[in-house]
């Protein structure tokens, strides 16, 4: 591959937020991405409010009546800000270049689907997905989609959001620079993988979650850098644990992982 020309880029925002919320603490980084700029701020309220919304959230689901599903749908996510904080997939935009062509900078995995995330290009369009261990490709939620696809340089946001009515992955045809790029690897994509162990305390963090999110809607977001395509020996450190529901992503934690040789010596070193 040739050398990397960093161009590593994000959207600042106005205001920094002072966050004190059980996963981030003030100032925390993930890759070069200050969280703090990125999440909601948290919803102070009382615990017996929580308890009435609970309670009201269960009723609604009882009685199932359909003219309710809109005011529903608004509550459990309100209900959700009380327990994470929403974040802000934007700078998934960021990109690296390799020569003159862009690449993202983050990798998206869903936790219990698929540890491959793969861009291809095949007739005269690209695309961003997951894929299963039966080769199966897997549609990548459009709060992640979206920013990704524009880390490529192929639309901005405005533009990806006007054209729902094409296929989940298909926004228009590939840049030739990126597919000359793929030709020059002799490849017909370039592919991540996540590699690396999940820890104790973040798997509890995992179970605990399940109250508001499914199994199909837990994420892994880890920075992917370009001589990482397609090495399945690298580990990647500190990747987020998110949760994506109504179109939004929340922010369930912030990890470490670790290699299995290692896990393995840390964990059963007396056995």
């Amino acid at each position: 591959m040739k050398k990397l020309e960093d161009t590593s880029h994000e959207d600042k925002k106005d205001e920094k937020m002072e966050i004190q919320f059980e996963n981030v603490s003030q100032d925390e980084y993930f890759s070069e991405v200050p969280l703090n700029e990125y999440l909601s701020k948290p919803i102070k309220t009382e615990e017996e409010r929580i308890k009435k919304l609970d309670i009201l959230i269960n009723k609604i689901n009882r009685d199932n009546i359909n003219l309710e599903e809109l005011p529903l749908h608004k509550l459990k996510q309100q209900r959700i800000t009380f327990d994470y904080l929403k974040l802000d997939t934007s700078f998934l935009s960021m990109y690296n270049k390799i020569g003159r062509t862009k690449v993202p900078k983050f990798s998206v995995y869903p936790v219990y689907d698929s540890n491959t995330f793969k861009i291809s290009s095949s007739t005269g369009h690209i695309k961003i997905v997951n894929v299963d261990k039966h080769g199966s490709e897997l549609i990548i939620p459009k709060v992640f989609r979206h920013p990704l696809m524009a880390s490529l340089g192929l639309f901005d946001s405005n533009t990806l959001e006007s054209r729902e009515n094409l296929e989940p992955w298909a926004y228009g045809s590939v840049k030739l620079n990126f597919r000359e790029f793929l030709k020059s690897l002799h490849l017909t994509n370039i592919i991540s993988r996540f590699n690396g162990i999940i820890p104790y305390e973040t798997r509890q963090k995992i179970e605990k979650s399940m109250d508001f999110f499914k199994k199909n809607e837990l994420y892994i977001i880890a920075e992917t850098k370009p001589e990482e395509w397609s090495n399945e020996k690298i580990i990647y450190k500190d990747p987020l644990l998110v949760g994506e529901k109504y179109d939004a992503c929340f922010l369930i934690d912030h990890f470490n992982t670790t290699s299995l040789e290692h896990y393995v010596a840390s964990e059963f070193i007396n056995i």
